[in-house]
């Protein structure tokens, strides 16, 4: 059980003028949604750029991993919180902690999880049957198998007697969940076909997910200890943690730029390399972080990065076909 918390007439005043809509919204951090969204709107536009475009299965993959991405947000508070790690969303010397706070009850938190994982699940079942068709066959129980592992990923990530998240695991599953499934997942929905190549640019969308993970694990690295919490940053160290962030980034054009040339066709397909303005501003930052602040405000940034790539990237092949 979490040990109680006593809130200050600081914290008490400041939550008392928060409507609980703007605190389910902080809560939420929709301010994450590029990088899961990222992935779909890439994987569609490759899909797009071999003439194939289904508008429904472009909408339902887009609320299917959206509200995947919530759950996790709101799983992962709920699993910090029953451990006393409740994080919350900082910046600077302030700090909410939105259940030991006060703000938000582990009941309603709860509640949260279940609305979530069921819109999940529904928007999940629409997108697979507007891509396969209604009548059951093998893609779909993939698919299907597949859906169900990425709930119970979002809610094990900080819940249960193990949680993976905890175990410096997290870093494989954001690449997996964000990266490979989001993108290939994608592009299969559209062509109902699988190209091996197009692990590439899906690999290559996860790496710098993966380094806002890290990121924020660079940032929490004080309080992950004291809570036990393992994770990559924790066993690479601040120094190491920040050359591997170097390495993600790295990657990510890496990658790209093998798919570019393995499928080329004209010269857009290069216009992702305008993203490299944006990630070196990022890469920057992320090296002369030393506070709590600058770590926060590179962990917002990150999404417009990854998001700007994404469309670049799609566009340069659809546009290049």
């Amino acid at each position: 059980m979490p040990q109680t918390t006593t809130v200050s007439n600081t914290d008490a005043n400041r939550n008392s003028k928060m409507s609980k809509t703007k605190i389910w919204i902080n809560s939420l951090r929709l301010f994450t949604l590029p990088i899961s969204l990222a992935g779909i709107i890439m994987g569609t536009l490759l899909a797009a750029s071999y003439g194939k475009f289904s508008l429904l299965v472009f909408i339902f993959s887009l609320l299917t991993t959206a509200c995947l991405h919530l759950l996790c947000n709101v799983a992962n508070d709920y699993g910090d919180a029953i451990r006393n790690n409740d994080v919350g969303d900082r910046f600077g010397e302030v700090y909410v902690r939105y259940v030991q706070d006060g703000l938000l009850s582990l009941q309603e938190v709860k509640k949260m999880i279940i609305y979530l994982t069921i819109a999940s699940c529904v928007f999940g079942a629409l997108m697979i049957f507007f891509a396969f068709g209604w009548t059951i066959k093998l893609p779909h129980i993939i698919f299907f198998a597949l859906g169900g592992f990425a709930v119970y990923g979002a809610i094990a990530y900080t819940n249960g007697k193990k949680p993976y998240g905890y175990k410096a695991l997290g870093d494989l599953s954001v690449f997996i969940f964000f990266g490979i499934a989001t993108v290939a997942g994608s592009f299969i929905l559209q062509t109902s076909n699988f190209e091996l190549s197009i692990l590439l640019p899906a690999a290559a969308l996860g790496m710098p997910i993966v380094g806002l993970l890290n990121n924020n694990n660079i940032r929490d690295l004080e309080t992950d200890i004291k809570a036990g919490k393992i994770t990559i940053a924790y066993k690479l160290g601040l120094k190491g943690a920040r050359i591997y962030q170097f390495i993600l980034l790295s990657l990510t054009f890496i990658l790209s730029s093998i798919y570019v040339v393995l499928h080329y066709s004209s010269i857009f397909q290069w216009l992702f390399l305008l993203a490299l303005i944006p990630f070196a501003k990022y890469a920057i930052g992320i090296y002369k972080s030393k506070t709590e602040v600058e770590y926060r405000i590179q962990e917002n940034f990150i999404p417009i990065c990854v998001l700007i790539f994404s469309i670049l990237y799609g566009i340069g092949f659809y546009v290049g076909a």
